[in-house]
């Protein structure tokens, strides 16, 4: 029995031997939708996690007359420009004081 064993994997369970092929078939055009996908997304993420897009909007936008003194295209201003003020006067007097010292 060891030898008809034997005989069976040398002889009727060896591996396929290995063909060309001219593409790979229906795997192309998903492969295709993953890579465009991936490049959407990664684009996506760089977009908006940094301040690309705020930087391009003041470039084409704002940096120009009649929003800025200048006659070209320039991102002098831009720092001035994304500060936001905030008074602190507007804090209501309630807020002002220990929060810690009304539990107690």
């Amino acid at each position: 029995e060891i030898r008809v064993d034997a005989w069976k994997l040398t002889t009727q369970f060896r591996r396929l031997v290995p063909e060309k092929a001219q593409d790979i078939g229906a795997w192309q055009p998903i492969m295709q939708g993953i890579a465009i996908l991936a490049v959407v997304t990664n684009a996506m993420i760089i977009a908006f996690t940094s301040d690309m897009i705020p930087r391009l909007v003041y470039y084409w936008s704002f940096s120009v007359p009649p929003y800025g003194d200048h006659t070209s295209y320039t991102m002098e201003g831009y720092i001035n420009n994304t500060l936001s003020i905030f008074k602190v006067a507007d804090f209501k007097n309630k807020s002002k004081g220990n929060p810690y010292s009304e539990l107690g």
